[in-house]
C-alpha cells in the first residue's frame, strides 16, 4: 500500500490531505503529481476558472460534476518496514502558494487564508 500525503509549502501536514494509492511505483522526487479536489462551491470554480492558472484547472466529468486539478510536487519518498509489512509514503506539497490556498480552502477551511475566502466569496 502507498500514501501521498500533502503538505504547506512551509511543510505543515493538512490533516485531510490524504490519499490511500495502490502503487506508487514510478514516483520520484521532483515529479508533480496532479490531484482531483471536488467541490461544488461555485464562487471558487469561477475564481479558478478566471485565474487560468496551469497549477490548478478545472475538470469537467460527463455527469456535469466538476473537480479542480491541484497540482503537486514530491518533495519526499519514505519507505517504511513494521512488523513484516513495507509500505511507502509520498510527501507531497503545493506547487504556488494559489494552488496551496486552494487545497486548504476545500479540505480544510479552518486554516485557510481569511482574505482568500473572501477574495473567493467576492468572485
Amino acid at each position: 500500500m502507498a500514501t501521498i500525503q500533502a503538505t504547506t509549502i512551509g511543510g505543515v501536514i493538512i490533516d485531510k490531505a490524504r490519499w490511500d494509492v495502490p502503487s506508487l511505483v514510478s514516483v520520484q522526487i521532483g515529479h508533480t503529481l496532479a490531484l482531483c479536489l471536488n467541490s461544488d462551491d461555485k464562487s471558487l470554480l469561477a475564481n479558478v476558472r478566471k485565474q487560468a492558472k496551469t497549477e490548478c484547472s478545472i475538470d469537467r466529468a460527463e455527469d456535469g460534476r466538476c473537480s479542480i486539478v491541484a497540482t503537486f510536487l514530491v518533495k519526499q519518498i519514505r519507505h517504511m518496514i513494521d512488523a513484516g509489512n513495507f509500505d511507502t509514503m509520498c510527501i507531497v506539497v503545493p506547487i504556488s502558494r494559489y494552488a496551496e490556498q486552494i487545497v486548504l480552502y476545500i479540505l480544510d477551511p479552518a486554516k485557510c487564508d481569511k482574505r482568500f475566502q473572501e477574495a473567493i466569496r467576492q468572485s
